[in-house]
């Protein structure tokens, strides 16, 4: 789907460079054309073409009081000139201010007529002081058939109902609006520090038959408020991509952190609304009053797709004073969320799983909360740390499914002496090579209720003083090639002992070849890697077979390298 648009987008950019382009300065120097950036932006309309002209923008003017409007017309606005006489950017960032401009968008930019789209390519620009608490996109509205991109631009402070920093709907479904921020991996662009206190997307707004790609590991959504989706809120049609991978080993990348908001205190995807964050993306220390500090997701078409991404640090319920369900993850009435985290080298590092959902905190749910008919789903992921009143790790209260394939969940905290796992109202929970271990506080790694069922396969359930398991007469759990620390109420087969992880002091839950969970079963596996995207399956020559090959819990003992070498695997 993104593929398609990104091709689309450079070849829009192609067509129109064949055209004639004009070139023109603003700035207060002698070689400037213009004293205004808006009397450029008209010189290059009243050309009457497609072709992308260039506005050169130099510090040595005031640009404060701006309400510009680029209305179907293409261009290249780039900033950071000394003067008009330079020949390339050797200042910093020119600053256009909307203050004293009537509570109006710094920069509204739109196309209402037919094909070809117009295109605006923004670069070493500051967006700031834009907007009002009852306008749409604070410092930078996008609107109808256009696409634009943003180089190494800070959108700042600017405030509106929807879109504090940006806004973007496109026209109709066959002419949509694109951005794109972050299109240089060596200029990054910073979207922070703006508000939509009663409204959505403190930070970046997508409405309908917009598209938004936020990548190349070039931008950061930071520090942006609003009621709804305090870093980014995507509507019913609208689409957004986060960190687009250049399929190399990726460096850290600026992320979606420490945003606030009511709901969705990072992202928040309404419904029929589409998000995929490409692997590298962080989305940290971010927080909602009451549901869903890292991601929101809601009704029975919203969409969202993780790719090995890191959740962590995140909270719901911030205040203190409300029932927040999901620090990391929250997905309520239909909505879909899922984690991948078996992604190929060298995409991943070597040294750690790449899908992760860490150190979250709710009152319900502090890595998960799906409710009333939401489905998630993690594959290959490391859930560490999170903590809650009920449900520790994970929170299903009428959940259509939540499933768990490949998973670590380790060290988590349960304030509430409800559950690592809770799953009440009728949930229904799926494991499969799942290790449930190390819990920190209550008495019960897993509690349902409701007639609520489970569902375990070839996973370990280890945490000696606790009970496996607490559930009501109306909940049904069957378990299939299962190591636990003691038997529990369930139909099936599971088998009582000690699963010799390594070290799980130290966080490492993988398994010595002693362990009874290796190769314990018969090939009843529905993914070929383990959370480390490791195959599943390795037949250990030394160690019998108990009814197979395959290993229990979240990672299969891999053979040592001498002996991958001596069977002639080279």
């Amino acid at each position: 789907m993104f593929f398609s648009t990104r091709r689309a987008f450079a070849c829009a950019i192609c067509l129109f460079a064949s055209a004639a382009a004009h070139a023109f300065s603003v700035g207060n120097d002698a070689a400037c054309t213009h004293t205004t950036i808006q009397a450029a932006i008209d010189a290059a309309k009243a050309l009457g073409d497609t072709a992308i002209h260039t506005i050169i923008v130099a510090n040595n003017a005031s640009y404060t009081g701006q309400a510009l409007v680029a209305d179907g017309v293409s261009l290249s606005i780039e900033g950071g000139f000394a003067n008009c006489s330079a020949p390339a950017p050797n200042a910093p960032p020119t600053e256009i201010l909307g203050a004293g401009n009537g509570g109006l968008p710094v920069l509204v930019v739109q196309n209402f007529s037919a094909d070809p789209p117009r295109v605006v390519k923004l670069s070493n620009l500051v967006l700031a002081f834009g907007g009002s608490h009852d306008s749409t996109g604070g410092g930078m509205r996008v609107q109808g058939h256009v696409q634009v991109e943003l180089a190494g631009v800070r959108v700042r402070q600017n405030q509106a109902a929807q879109g504090g920093g940006i806004s973007v709907f496109g026209h109709d479904s066959t002419h949509p609006a694109l951005l794109r921020v972050g299109a240089s991996a060596n200029r990054i662009s910073v979207i922070d520090q703006n508000r939509a206190p009663t409204g959505a997307g403190g930070g970046v707004f997508v409405g309908g038959n917009a598209q938004a790609l936020f990548g190349s590991n070039a931008v950061a959504i930071a520090d942006n408020q609003a009621n709804s989706g305090g870093g980014l809120y995507v509507a019913g049609s609208g689409q957004a991509q986060l960190n687009v991978s250049t399929g190399t080993v990726l460096p850290p990348a600026p992320g979606l952190e420490r945003n606030q908001a009511v709901v969705g205190g990072g992202v928040f995807v309404d419904n029929d609304g589409f998000l995929s964050v490409d692997p590298g993306y962080t989305i940290a220390d971010n927080q909602a009053s009451a549901d869903g500090g890292g991601i929101a997701a809601y009704g029975g078409t919203a969409q969202v797709y993780l790719f090995a991404t890191k959740v962590h640090g995140n909270r719901a319920d911030s205040d203190g004073n409300t029932v927040g369900c999901g620090g990391g993850i929250y997905a309520d009435s239909g909505a879909a969320i899922t984690m991948f985290g078996d992604l190929p080298a060298p995409v991943c590092s070597p040294t750690e799983t790449c899908s992760r959902l860490d150190e979250n905190d709710a009152t319900q749910g502090g890595g998960i909360c799906a409710t009333f008919g939401a489905k998630v789903l993690l594959l290959g992921t490391q859930a560490k740390g999170n903590a809650a009143q009920v449900g520790a790790a994970v929170y299903g209260n009428a959940a259509e499914r939540v499933e768990l394939d490949s998973v670590l969940i380790a060290d988590s905290y349960d304030r509430g002496n409800l559950g690592t796992v809770f799953l009440g109202s009728g949930s229904h929970f799926f494991a499969n090579g799942l290790t449930l271990a190390a819990s920190i506080g209550g008495s019960s790694l897993m509690r349902m209720d409701g007639g609520s069922s489970a569902s375990l396969l070839y996973s370990i359930l280890h945490q000696p003083g606790y009970s496996v398991l607490f559930k009501d007469e109306a909940s049904t759990v069957s378990a299939a090639c299962v190591l636990a620390h003691e038997v529990f109420p369930m139909s099936g087969e599971v088998r009582v002992g000690d699963p010799a992880f390594v070290n799980p002091g130290a966080g490492d839950f993988t398994l010595q070849s002693i362990s009874p969970a290796v190769d314990a079963c018969a090939d009843i596996v529905e993914r070929e890697t383990d959370a480390s995207a490791q195959p599943r399956g390795i037949d250990l020559p030394d160690v019998p077979d108990l009814d197979g090959p395959y290993d229990l819990g979240a990672f299969e003992l891999q053979l040592p390298p001498s002996e991958i070498f001596a069977n002639g695997f080279e």
